[in-house]
């Protein structure tokens, strides 16, 4: 069995820091992966606004070919960060909060950015 990686992406504002934050978090998953190691992302706060609807980052859309398959996004951060709900890609699962304790359980190392 493979080593399971969580990386969790939380800022709560929008500044250049911040979006570093991002940049190492996706260079972290796609980099993990090349050792056998399955990494999933968790976007938190503000930083969904990065990943999720027109300004989102092109690469987001690039990770199912390093093998960075599972992107999350909290349904209440969604209803916070968003005054209409945006479209989705297919990579994204919405998960309710209740759900966080079973995501980590799921996954072996836990990697916060932010």
């Amino acid at each position: 069995m493979n080593t399971q990686l969580l990386i969790l992406v939380n800022f709560e504002s929008s500044n250049s820091e911040n979006s570093t934050y991002l940049i190492e978090a996706i260079d972290a998953a796609m980099g993990v992966t090349a050792f056998g190691v399955t990494a999933s992302i968790l976007f938190m706060g503000e930083s969904i606004k990065s990943v999720v609807g027109d300004s989102r980052i092109k690469i987001i859309d690039a990770l199912e070919f390093y093998d960075v398959e599972n992107l999350y996004i909290f349904k209440s951060d969604l209803e916070r960060v968003f005054d209409a709900l945006p479209t989705l890609g297919d990579q994204f699962k919405v998960l309710q909060d209740n759900e966080f304790s079973t995501l980590l359980e799921q996954h072996q190392q836990v990697l916060r950015m932010g």
